[in-house]
């Protein structure tokens, strides 16, 4: 989990993506703090930060797979996490950067 003054993110290890994206300072219709990631369509269409290939297995062994993290399991912003997982065919490494605004800066490899 990322967390600062303005939003709280809770990644997944399985796939190195964001269950959670709360913006703290907008609210829903409802007045609670606003939830980016839709609960219904996210697990049908994909997870915010997961990755994409043209080789649909590959694009699902890549969201489906267990990743290890560099980080802790709550971190305040300004932070950086790292995702990596490896195989016997391919390697994957998945860089977060936050700061103390809304932007995330990412490097994948």
């Amino acid at each position: 989990m990322i967390e600062n003054g303005l939003y709280k993110i809770t990644f997944s290890n399985r796939g190195a993506q964001v269950k959670s994206w709360i913006l703290k300072k907008y609210t829903d219709d409802k007045g609670q703090p606003l939830e980016l990631v839709h609960s219904v369509a996210a697990p049908q269409f994909g997870y915010p930060l997961s990755l994409y290939t043209y080789d649909p297995a590959l694009t699902k062994k890549l969201n489906e797979a267990l990743y290890v993290s560099n980080g802790s399991s709550s971190l305040a912003a300004p932070a950086t996490i790292t995702f990596e997982y490896a195989d016997l065919d391919v390697t994957v490494s998945k860089k977060f950067t936050f700061d103390h605004s809304y932007v995330v800066h990412i490097e994948t490899r």
